[in-house]
């Protein structure tokens, strides 16, 4: 292998709520962005918060971040 040629392919994996939320107990802090994927994440009706919620999680959602995000010094 050439470590300076680029990926033939590779993969993405992202976790599931299931196993996410099996790692948590109680109080959740999130840390969503402005953008769609945030806005998705709190959404009341249906997506992320409310799942969470119905496992008995709180949630503690400071509203979202502006991206890019940039730090303050």
């Amino acid at each position: 292998m050439d470590d300076d040629a680029p990926f033939r392919w590779t993969y993405h994996f992202c976790w599931g709520l299931d196993a996410i939320a099996d790692l948590w107990e109680g109080t959740v802090g999130c840390l969503w962005n402005d953008g769609p994927q945030g806005n998705w994440s709190r959404c009341e009706r249906r997506c992320f918060a409310p799942a969470a919620r119905a496992r008995g999680h709180r949630l503690v959602d400071p509203h979202g971040y502006r991206e890019p995000a940039t730090a303050r010094g």
